[in-house]
């Protein structure tokens, strides 16, 4: 269930400022993106995949703080039907390449 977050008492829409909405909106975005894709191919390069396991694993479990009955039964088994369709996927990509 999500819970509006509150500022001394008042909703956040309250206390934003229309200008700042919009200034966030119509931010370049595709810059932001191209610096994100920077930032973490960067990172990956000094820090290896062992730092974004553990990056992952703090998500998850930031994620489980805020809702702890997730993952559901619904959600993991939808997700072990993706991994296994995207295994499937790969596998076929690799028999092409072979032949």
């Amino acid at each position: 269930m999500w819970v509006e977050p509150l500022l001394n008492g008042r909703e956040i829409i309250e206390v934003v400022d229309a200008s700042d909405l919009a200034r966030f909106a119509w931010r370049d975005w595709s810059a932001l993106a191209e610096l994100k894709a920077d930032y973490w191919a960067s990172m990956k390069a000094r820090q290896g995949a062992g730092e974004g396991l553990l990056i992952a694993d703090e998500l998850r479990r930031h994620a489980q703080r805020l809702h702890p009955d997730w993952p559901s039964e619904e959600d993991r088994r939808e997700d072990l039907e993706t991994h296994i369709r995207l295994s499937a996927a790969l596998r076929s990509v690799q028999a092409v390449r072979r032949s």
